[in-house]
């Protein structure tokens, strides 16, 4: 009997819009490598039902692989195999939901209150927060990028603001 080869597991995240609000979702998807396509995200977002005007805020790699994984069933129990190259809840890609201007989702906010993620998830806004206003201080935070109404018409030259008023 050939060994199978070890599945990949990925937290699929989801901001699922309900009347008046946004729910989050989750579906744990196994796959065989780290590079996930868009099309398999998509399948997988179909498969699960969840509805086409979600917003996907983030891909997980759950970074574990015990005897259930490796057989190819869904698993939560500790690792039983190390996974070397990744850590637990290493976030591949993050999108800032529509409704939300700059602040990026925790990729550790979690519906269940697991007190290990509820931990990390804190750890995480602490540093975020400590980073924005170590930008803040120095001036190398998130620079504005003008509105298209704000930028020059193709073809027009941009002139720049001049001040009328004297200097002292």
């Amino acid at each position: 009997m050939k060994k199978q080869e070890p599945k990949h597991w990925f937290l699929l995240s989801y901001l699922v819009q309900q009347p008046g609000l946004w729910t989050p979702t989750s579906i744990v998807v196994g796959a065989d490598t780290m590079n996930i396509s868009i099309p398999q995200l998509n399948g997988y977002k179909q498969a699960h039902r969840v509805p086409e005007a979600s917003v996907m805020i983030a891909v997980s790699y759950l970074g574990f692989q015990t005897e259930k994984a490796i057989n190819g069933l869904p698993d939560i129990d500790p690792p039983t195999i190390a996974s070397r190259e990744y850590d637990e809840g290493v976030i591949a890609a993050v999108k800032i939901s529509p409704h939300d201007s700059r602040q990026p989702l925790n990729p550790y906010a979690n519906g269940d209150m697991d007190p290990y993620t509820v931990a990390k998830a804190e750890e995480w806004m602490r540093g975020f927060d400590a980073t924005r206003r170590a930008q803040a201080a120095d001036g190398s935070g998130i620079k504005q990028v003008p509105l298209p109404e704000q930028q020059a018409v193709v073809g027009e030259r941009a002139e720049p603001v001049t001040s009328t008023r004297k200097k002292p």
